[in-house]
């Protein structure tokens, strides 16, 4: 039976592809909306401000959302309708913002952007941090979260129904109690076709539907799911939503957009990675330090793997020819510990680094 960590990336990597458009706009924010409040606004509309102007605090969500003395700032999705926005174009002549200096127009454009993608504002509401409340308070509320809590294998359900598997006996479970009938059991064809096309992004070949139709083994599912995961396809077709994960790239980007020397022998150790059922603590090993591993050598193409896992490292937007080159230095690795929080860890560390910057403002004023 092939190893069950295919499976389990398979699952993983589904389930980050579905939340990839709503992580971007999420980025998106703290990257360039957050830092231009920071640095353009939270000097009166924030709770570091002498006095609070007009009523609004625009450092957290609930802030803009509940708005100041002419209402509530920002209508998400609708900028032209939003009164910071209007504030910032100074279509208003009493209502400019800021009072001494319009911003930019690519400023601006950031905002109305932001606003245009529906203001996604992943802040927490400042109230507990105005408030009072210790910070070993709020940490010990924090540590609450479902995802910082030990892993449980519940109870399997009853119920049998149908279905022999596990997994089914759960989901039939939820259905029952949300009022929900199973649909009925797809053909011999049509299952056939979907396992190849979610496994290996391919229509599956005429003999092998065939053979599976003609099988009548109980154990003949089975068989097609090790066939099908024995592809060569398997691993290019998962291999691709790893590389997404990494940030893959043949160039560097930037205005030059160099080449990335040898880049693609990554994307073929990565394929062979996954074809070849490599334990997925030897994969993440390989990516962090396997220049350091004792080899695993390919008798076949007389190579060691393991020092290529960590060409990842190099999948950054790079600027050859930097104005300052220790400020591109610490682009570059801000990039890669990124991508490596995200990857590995599901969590965006890369936060971190605005919450210190806040907190290094707070201290100086």
């Amino acid at each position: 039976m092939v190893g069950r960590w295919r499976i389990v990336l398979f699952v993983v990597l589904l389930l980050v592809h579905n939340r990839t458009s709503r992580a971007d706009d999420a980025d998106y924010f703290r990257q360039r909306v957050q830092p231009l409040l920071d640095r353009r606004c939270y000097e009166c509309h924030s709770h570091r401000a002498k006095e609070l102007q007009g009523g609004l605090s625009l450092d957290s969500r609930s802030g803009w959302v509940k708005g100041g003395d002419s209402g509530t700032a920002i209508v998400p999705g609708k900028p032209d309708e939003s009164l910071l926005i209007k504030a910032v174009r100074r279509t208003n002549k009493d209502l400019q913002m800021p009072p001494d200096e319009k911003l930019k127009d690519e400023e601006i454009a950031v905002l109305v952007d932001w606003v245009s993608r529906g203001a996604i504002d992943p802040r927490d509401s400042l109230d507990t941090e105005r408030g009072g409340g210790s910070w070993t308070e709020k940490l010990s509320e924090r540590r609450k979260h479902w995802c910082w809590q030990p892993a449980k294998r519940p109870a399997v359900p009853n119920d049998r129904g149908e279905s022999s598997t596990q997994v089914d006996r759960f989901l039939l479970a939820r259905m029952k109690s949300e009022g929900l009938a199973p649909s009925r059991d797809a053909d011999r064809w049509s299952l056939a076709r979907r396992l190849s096309f979610v496994l290996t992004g391919l229509p599956p070949a005429p003999n092998e539907l065939e053979h599976f139709v003609a099988d009548e083994s109980p154990d003949a599912f089975d068989k097609l799911v090790d066939r099908t995961l024995a592809s060569p396809y398997f691993g290019e077709h998962w291999a691709r939503h790893w590389m997404d994960l990494i940030r893959y790239s043949d160039t560097h980007g930037s205005e030059h957009d160099p080449l990335i020397p040898h880049a693609w022998r990554y994307r073929d150790y990565l394929v062979r990675a996954f074809n070849g059922d490599l334990p997925y603590d030897r994969l993440v090993r390989e990516h962090l330090a396997g220049d350091l591993l004792p080899p695993r050598g390919n008798p076949t193409l007389g190579i060691n793997e393991s020092p290529i896992g960590t060409g990842w490292f190099r999948f950054v937007e790079f600027y050859p020819t930097p104005i300052d080159v220790k400020n591109e230095e610490i682009v570059v690795v801000d990039a890669q510990i990124d991508a490596f929080s995200k990857t590995f860890q599901a969590l965006t560390i890369a936060c971190a680094r605005c919450q210190l910057q806040r907190l290094a403002c707070n201290r100086c004023g």
